[in-house]
Order: C-alpha cells, then structure tokens, then sequence
C-alpha cells in the first residue's frame, strides 16, 4: 500500500507525493523472501484490507494498477471467498507494453474476474484514456443504479 486517502472530496497531492518520496524501491523484508508463498499471501492480504474495510464508508470503486503479477499460484479461493460479494466494481488496469507476448491472465487478473471486475491491458496512451472512460462511466452507472435503489427501498 502506496498511499491511502479515505473520504475525500479531492485528491491530497502533497499527501501523495509524501508517500512516494518515503519509497525505499528495491527493498525486500527478509521475512517476506523465507515464506513459501509470501507473494501470494502478501496479494491475497491486499485485497482483503482493501475490500473489506469494517466500518468504512462504501468506496466508488477499487482499482488495482500495475504491471502483470505472474506469480506460482493464484490467491485460493477461499481467501477471496471470505469477501463476500462486493456492492462496488471493481477494476484492473495492468500495464503490458507487449501483450502479445504475455496473453495469460495474471494473478491479480484471476482475482478481479473471481470478484466479477473488469480488466484492462494498457499498452498505449490510449488505452489509460479508454479504461479510465469506461471505468468512470461504469462507477457512474453503479452509483446511479445504487441511488435509485435505496431511494425506491425508502
């Protein structure tokens, strides 16, 4: 986790740039490389803070960005299963410069599909404007279906 910012009418770009600048790249915990599946466990430990927050104000949506994640095996579904179902979308953004030679589903990729999320492969700048589009406008269709919901259920 990079930087968090909960309930916010806007981005805290000084926060955020905090956050990077107290980045030690190219460090490991020594722990983390002893344990068998540390990287998996590490993801499957990601998505469930992020997902399920207690007591947390519902999010627009989570989005995972990054670069493909091909790890020895995929998060078990009885991790993801523990989630639940989510009342928000969920998306993935990774970033693939040559698709073509990596077609597979990653393991984060595995996770969003299990979760019912959308992917999205960016090679190109305009690829990010695609998937940052439609993510936008699926979140504003959910919040929409959602308002309507719990204004027909008052």
């Amino acid at each position: 986790m990079l930087y968090r910012q909960d309930n916010a009418d806007k981005i805290d770009f000084p926060g955020l740039g905090e956050a990077l600048n107290s980045l030690n790249l190219g460090t490991i915990d020594l722990k983390r490389l002893s344990q068998k599946h540390g990287d998996t466990e590490f993801l499957a430990n990601l998505i469930r803070q992020e997902v399920s927050v207690p007591g947390a104000a519902v999010p627009d949506a989570v989005v995972f960005a990054g670069p493909k994640a091909l790890l020895e095996e995929s998060v078990p579904q009885d991790s993801l299963r523990q989630i639940g179902d989510l009342n928000y979308p969920v998306f993935y953004m990774n970033y693939n410069l040559y698709p073509q030679a990596v077609p597979w589903n990653d393991t984060i990729s595995k996770a969003v599909k299990f979760m019912k999320g959308q992917e999205y492969t960016i090679s190109r700048p305009r690829d990010l404007w695609f998937a940052v589009s439609e993510m936008v406008s699926r979140i504003v269709k959910w919040k929409q279906v959602r308002r309507s919901g719990t204004s027909s259920s008052e």
